[in-house]
């Protein structure tokens, strides 16, 4: 076989674990929890209210973004979520690398491993590790986010009740509250400061910051936005479920924190028992490292390893 083709083979065979990558995301984000799922139906009926169907349909042929592939609308909604100031190329670029670097690395500390194993490895990391970098930094920023919220919506609804409006209490918050929530607030003041309804603005902020209690937050606006009524006694409602909420979820992560504990520990006990044996008896995997199925054999390993830990993940991730 010529180089050419050598090239040719393996651009088609990148070509295909990234469109396999691709749906893999589009098939993991699209098939979550069924009642989260029936609070988003029930949001979009309330959300109603204020959009038409004509202005929505609208939005989807003037949205540029509805011609990308799946996975850059994935990158650009991680990127929006962590308020990374990085655009969608540079990141691109810095896959490519890591992906040169892991596939280096493989055929020189493991050139026992066939090629085209080693590539989509190498893929397969370059696009999880940053995905892991950044889901850690969202949910990080999330949790911030809501050990604040409740405080937020209470300086809200201060400001609503001694007569001042809603563009005002929002200033308030984004002056007097840390980051992320100032922050999200500033953003919705700029917004609003440059020309959007209060509506759209709060309804940017949700794509920032995706959770419940935010949505319930920005639905409550818009009902009021559009039909009246009085927003400081729903805002301070819902800030006091808020914090029933939170009192439940610190029991919930109290009561799952042995199973947590185990989920990690049963993970990490394989590669930490790799690294026991390699030193106490050095070379002692290196003696069947010559064996024709010895680099199927650490594949499967480390696949059934990841399924593991997604597994362990699922049952101990409880939602409230």
């Amino acid at each position: 076989m010529t180089l050419m083709m050598e090239l040719l083979l393996y651009g088609i065979i990148a070509l295909g674990v990234f469109l396999l990558v691709d749906a893999l995301f589009y098939f993991w984000n699209n098939t979550g929890d069924q009642g989260d799922a029936r609070l988003k139906k029930r949001l979009r009926k309330e959300e109603a209210i204020i959009q038409s169907n004509d202005a929505a349909l609208k939005k989807a042929q003037d949205d540029p973004d509805m011609h990308d592939f799946f996975i850059d609308r994935y990158f650009r909604g991680l990127l929006l979520q962590t308020d990374t100031p990085v655009s969608l190329a540079r990141l691109y670029i810095i896959v490519s690398l890591l992906f040169l670097c892991l596939l280096a690395s493989f055929q020189f500390f493991a050139p026992h491993i066939p090629f085209p194993i080693a590539m989509i490895v190498s893929i397969v990391m370059a696009f999880g590790l940053p995905i892991m970098l950044f889901k850690h930094k969202i949910n990080k920023r999330v949790r911030k986010f809501e050990e604040h919220f409740p405080d937020a919506i209470d300086l809200i609804v201060r400001n609503l009740r001694i007569g001042r409006p809603l563009n005002s209490a929002i200033n308030a918050v984004a002056e007097e509250m840390p980051d992320p929530v100032g922050r999200e607030f500033y953003l919705v003041s700029q917004d609003i400061a440059y020309g959007k309804t209060m509506s759209v603005a709060v309804n940017d902020m949700l794509k920032r910051i995706s959770i419940p209690n935010l949505r319930f937050f920005v639905v409550a606006i818009q009902i009021q936005n559009e039909s009246g009524g009085n927003l400081a006694e729903i805002l301070d409602g819902l800030s006091s479920i808020i914090r029933g909420r939170f009192r439940l979820m610190r029991k919930v992560s109290a009561l799952t924190a042995e199973g947590r504990f185990s989920a990690w520990f049963l993970s990490a006990f394989p590669i930490g028992m790799v690294f026991v044996m390699n030193g106490l008896n050095p070379g002692y995997y290196l003696k069947v490292a010559d064996h024709p199925y010895f680099s199927y054999i650490v594949a499967t390993v480390f696949i059934m390893l990841l399924i593991n830990v997604v597994a362990m993940r699922i049952i101990t991730n409880l939602k409230v």
